[in-house]
């Protein structure tokens, strides 16, 4: 969700005060942060009667022009700590929203309201914690019991965690489960929090909902966190649970970056030497494909075939390694401009990652050579390593091959 932050413009300024005093000064006081002449100004007058544009008091305009010697000041003043302007902020909601920690603070050790809602966003300070990744906000909001399952007043009706979720923050989430938050509070469409959780790809939001979730996305995370995250403590749990299978095995082992993950998966009975069941190729190919020096070298000591033929007998290792991603990078350049990216499915079809550079390709096609793979090899198209080199304008590497049959 977007939120919408009040643009307040100095001409706006319209302030009215039982004591005459000029409206421009009172405003350039605070927004100056003047904290002597703003005190010269309230020994003359009775503060609490003026009203600045949109009701609010002194102490919102301060917090609203980031004045925060005059805010802080007001504080200790304990000066209307609880009021509201037309919209409903109170200076709590105003600070949170513009994410003025130290003000945010400072009104925290007062005795103020927390779960008002406002009539702009329709947020609760929480919420605002939330949508800002505010960690710390958020714990000090909830020790002050704040309503964690509070509901934005709008038609999105969403709860702190529902905001959580939707932006990916396991780390939020999980503070609000731990709090006693409800994942089965539906907000505007009906959506439930396990609802957000199962249509994510998140590692560490789908761990939070782990036990709730159906076989299939519980393989969809296992996927995900073994390519990625490396938790071994709960990929092993997953290993250990009835749904797992050596095919499910076989497919992780292919995408893994770290050996350590390997290593579990392999002693778990998955098959080094086995291909992905969609992509057809196997674990040794794709470390060629990432460039992946570390990983290739534990998965011959592993036992995996350095000159294994992937995609029916027509790619080896090498010639992965001697491919660079250039188009496709190229794509995911151009459409980055635009807000979207290539999915990593096409990187995984087409047999080509982003991690690949120039550097690693060559490191990874001179182990493979040391390592004794085959230069020799063509496919039925008359396709070699040189010719995967050539092709994706890999210049160190075919200048690296082409000395090597000169030799």
């Amino acid at each position: 969700m977007k939120i919408r932050i009040i643009i307040f413009f100095m001409a706006w300024v319209s302030i009215s005060c039982e004591t005459k005093v000029d409206t421009q000064s009172i405003a350039t006081v605070i927004e100056k942060d003047d904290l002597n002449k703003f005190q010269q100004f309230v020994s003359k007058i009775n503060l609490d009667t003026c009203v600045f544009s949109m009701d609010e008091n002194a102490l919102h305009y301060a917090i609203r022009m980031g004045s925060r010697k005059i805010a802080s000041r007001l504080i200790d003043e304990e000066f209307m700590l609880n009021a509201t302007d037309s919209l409903k902020f109170t200076p709590l909601l105003l600070s949170a929203m513009l994410n003025y920690k130290d003000i945010t603070d400072k009104l925290l050790e007062k005795d103020i309201s927390i779960d008002n809602i406002e009539e702009y966003n329709d947020l609760a300070a929480l919420h605002y914690a939330v949508y800002n990744n505010d960690l710390s906000l958020a714990k000090k909001l909830i020790a002050r019991n704040a309503n964690v399952n509070i509901k934005c007043n709008s038609r999105i009706a969403s709860t702190p965690l529902h905001f959580a979720i939707e932006s990916e923050n396991g780390l939020m989430a999980k503070l609000l489960l731990d709090n006693n938050a409800s994942d089965t509070i539906q907000d505007g469409n009906d959506h439930t929090a396990i609802d957000l959780a199962s249509e994510t790809s998140n590692p560490d939001i789908l761990k939070l909902f782990y036990k709730k979730m159906g076989v299939d996305k519980k393989k969809e995370l296992f996927f995900n966190i073994t390519r990625g995250s490396g938790d071994l403590a709960f990929i092993t749990k997953m290993l250990s649970e009835g749904w797992m299978s050596k095919e499910i095995m076989n497919d992780a082992l292919v995408f893994v970056s770290d050996t350590a993950v390997s290593k579990v998966l392999l002693e778990s009975g998955a098959s080094i030497r086995k291909f992905h069941s969609e992509y057809k190729y196997g674990a040794i190919h794709y470390a060629a494909i990432r460039g992946d020096t570390t990983m290739i070298g534990f998965l011959l000591k592993n036992g995996a075939n350095i000159n294994q033929l992937a995609k029916e007998g027509t790619v080896s290792a090498l010639m992965y390694a001697s491919q660079l991603g250039n188009e496709v990078n190229s794509l995911d350049d151009k459409l980055d401009e635009l807000g979207l990216s290539v999915n990593s499915f096409f990187y995984d079809y087409l047999g080509v990652s982003a991690e690949k550079t120039r550097q690693n390709s060559l490191a990874s096609v001179q182990y493979l050579v040391d390592k004794g793979a085959n230069i020799h090899f063509k496919n039925d198209n008359n396709e070699d390593a040189l010719f995967y080199a050539n092709s994706s304008s890999n210049h160190d590497v075919s200048e690296y091959l082409n000395e090597l049959r000169v030799n």
